[in-house]
């Protein structure tokens, strides 16, 4: 997230949205008006800014660790079979030489009551058999962040939302940029009709979009990444393969994976994994943890051994969600009495030392931190809400944003989902059509030739007494500042009758879903044609 995630991507959105605020919106609204040909944006600056950001808040993390005590190992982890005792055996190793992946050093090994993995997951590309040169001559997203200069002329494979974010905020600060896609459903894992709402205000920004087709050739006269490529494509249904052009840069976001089990020894302490990750929600019989919570999502087939984040199967892959796990697992130990903190094998566990493993591969990032001895502050007495152990985490009550232009905030079922488990005569849609005023005003100076409007709200429900919702949909600018509030009534248990009374801010773009009232089931337009 903080890397090569949620922080570089939100900035570079923020740029783009500043790009549109500068063009024909602000010259509408009295601000000078925009020269036939604006000047380029500054990407050398962007990059600066968003590097230096992000290398300070991995300062702040560095320096909040050893306020706490927390001892920071640079280092891989791997774990190795238990001690004769039962303590996790952690095996530490350093790198050696960035350019030398296998260049790794020994280090003394961790033992602990507990560890937790939390390595996280990442960007899938093809294999050289599938796509010869792929790896020399295309990026991932998270590449994308650390370009030193403009990525000129970009080609993002993908259909998901990171894909559509990046040509989304790359749009956005003017360069060319086409989406190519084997399938025509982009964002598929959310609504259909806010994924075509999303799509479609792309398409009037300029993107391109090249659907049905999979990469099947990238060529160049030079063999790295930074010289112009040419690129081709075959047909999925016809086989038929077609020339997609000349591109400066062609970006793969076409999903992520965790990093492979044998790397953090997943069967070295009898972790159980399925497609990577680690399979949760085992029972620890005879262990205290079991007589605080029957249930522990996180808990891996190796007692002691749990894992957050990404690399947990079945954990939605946001950042907010890992942090949630994390919050769970600490207090749980702490309930259950469990000391925290490992000792390294060649010293006495009484002089053992606090130790938090963030993710296996931290050589990338450069650090080197000295351990800190220096015991935990004091700090005031939390009050006993704040140790209370959460539930586990609902993936359907989990709020989530896709930072195109057009924001997508969701929390909740979508409608496709919601009458998959419902049916078709169990679900109720009220929804809304509108241009935001933003949007309205810019429409009147030759901005967004939309034949349709640019934003939508919807709100999906049971269809029986008393109409408990189940998702609330919005997109549109800074959708994801309001889709908040709402994921708190949706725990809360709201129905479509709160809803309905609860009385909008005006002019919002989050009143439109308690304003919103035509249902989809009455057939009629929901099409908003004033503010």
């Amino acid at each position: 997230c903080v890397n090569v995630g949620c922080i570089p991507k939100k900035l570079m959105h923020r740029a783009a949205r500043l790009g549109d605020a500068f063009g024909v919106l602000g010259s509408a609204l009295g601000w000078p008006s925009v020269p036939d040909k604006a000047p380029a944006h500054d990407w050398p600056t962007l990059s600066r800014s968003v590097t230096s950001y992000v290398r300070s808040l991995n300062f702040g993390y560095r320096s909040a660790l050893q306020k706490e005590g927390v001892d920071y190992i640079n280092a891989f982890g791997q774990l190795d079979p238990c001690a004769d005792d039962g303590s996790l055996v952690v095996a530490c190793t350093a790198p050696t030489d960035e350019s030398d992946s296998d260049a790794e050093e020994p280090l003394p090994d961790l033992v602990a009551s507990s560890v937790v993995v939390a390595t996280g997951t990442r960007p899938v590309l093809p294999s050289e058999d599938d796509l010869p040169g792929v790896s020399s001559l295309a990026i991932t997203s998270d590449d994308l962040f650390s370009l030193r200069e403009s990525p000129g002329r970009v080609l993002v494979v993908g259909g998901g939302y990171i894909a559509l974010e990046c040509a989304g905020f790359l749009r956005g600060l003017g360069l060319p940029v086409t989406v190519v896609h084997r399938s025509d459903r982009f964002l598929r894992a959310f609504d259909s009709d806010a994924s075509r709402a999303v799509v479609q205000d792309l398409t009037a920004r300029g993107v391109q979009f090249r659907t049905g087709l999979s990469l099947s050739a990238i060529t160049s006269e030079a063999s790295h990444a930074g010289k112009p490529k040419m690129v081709r494509a075959r047909n999925a249904e016809t086989g038929e393969e077609v020339s997609l052009g000349e591109f400066d840069t062609v970006m793969f976001a076409i999903g992520r994976q965790p990093l492979s089990p044998s790397r953090f020894g997943a069967q070295n302490a009898g972790v159980e994994t399925a497609g990577g990750r680690v399979t949760g929600g085992h029972a620890w019989p005879g262990h205290k943890l079991c007589e605080i919570s029957s249930h522990v999502p996180e808990s891996s087939t190796c007692p002691g051994v749990f894992a957050v984040g990404d690399v947990l199967q079945g954990s939605s892959e946001l950042t907010p969600v890992a942090i949630q796990q994390g919050v769970r697992v600490a207090r749980l130990l702490n309930q259950a009495g469990w000391k925290y903190g490992a000792s390294r094998a060649t010293e006495d566990p009484a002089s053992a030392t606090a130790f938090s493993l963030d993710g296996l591969d931290l050589g990338g990032l450069g650090m080197e931190v000295e351990p800190s001895r220096r015991a935990p502050p004091s700090r005031p007495t939390p009050a006993p809400w704040q140790l209370a152990v959460p539930p586990p985490v609902d993936p359907t009550l989990v709020p989530t944003a896709v930072f195109t232009p057009a924001e997508y905030a969701c929390v909740g079922l979508s409608e496709e989902e919601a009458i998959r488990q419902y049916g078709q005569d169990g679900v109720e849609v009220v929804w809304s059509k509108f241009d935001d005023l933003e949007a309205r005003l810019a429409s009147q100076h030759a901005w967004r030739p939309h034949s349709e409007p640019g934003s939508l709200a919807k709100v999906v429900a049971r269809r029986e007494e008393p109409w408990n919702v189940l998702g609330f949909h919005l997109v549109g600018p800074e959708a994801s500042e309001a889709i908040q509030g709402f994921a708190m009534a949706l725990r809360a248990g709201v129905t479509l009758p709160d809803v309905a009374s609860c009385v909008g801010v005006h002019p919002t773009l989050s009143e439109e879903l308690v304003s919103a009232h035509v249902t989809r089931r009455s057939g009629a337009d929901p099409t908003k044609s004033s503010c």
